[in-house]
């Protein structure tokens, strides 16, 4: 009876969270570091960068270690075009994301990002850059994600 019981509720559980569809993450205006400074070779100009993000005015300012500043508009996106993402065993998270409006390709060091969009991470306090880079060697293009979190929250030091 008790196992009975016990699976009823996983049941009811996962039918209440498909009723209730997937969470929404917002990007939340503050201050991030860049999450992981050595996982991507890419990214390695970012390690230590940060990230200022104001929601409110449709902006964020990049500040690389090494590197100048750069101040980057932000338009909103659709929300039919959020990315579904953060998957767990009883569902996802639909990721806010905006287009960062750029006049050329976003350019630190000898990494170039093309068509970068900002977009809330899947942990409370992360937000994400994304982009496309295109792989001198072979021409090929694709996409790089680089994260970024509240500095309260990361181990990392820099």
């Amino acid at each position: 009876m008790m196992r009975v019981l016990h699976v009823a509720s996983i049941v009811a559980g996962l039918l209440l969270t498909a009723a209730c569809g997937p969470t929404v993450t917002r990007v939340v205006s503050g201050s991030y570091r860049h999450a992981m400074p050595r996982e991507l070779a890419e990214a390695e100009q970012l390690g230590c960068a940060t990230l200022e993000v104001d929601i409110e005015n449709l902006s964020a300012t990049l500040r690389p270690i090494g590197y100048e500043s750069i101040a980057l508009d932000l338009e909103p996106i659709d929300e039919s075009e959020w990315e579904q993402g953060c998957h767990a065993k009883i569902g996802s998270r639909i990721l806010e994301a905006f287009s960062v409006v750029l006049p050329s390709p976003l350019v630190i060091g000898d990494l170039v990002l093309e068509s970068v969009r900002l977009f809330a991470g899947c942990s409370l306090h992360s937000v994400g850059l994304e982009g496309t880079i295109e792989d001198p060697d072979s021409n090929e293009t694709r996409e790089v994600e680089v994260m970024f979190q509240d500095p309260a929250t990361t181990t990392e030091h820099c």
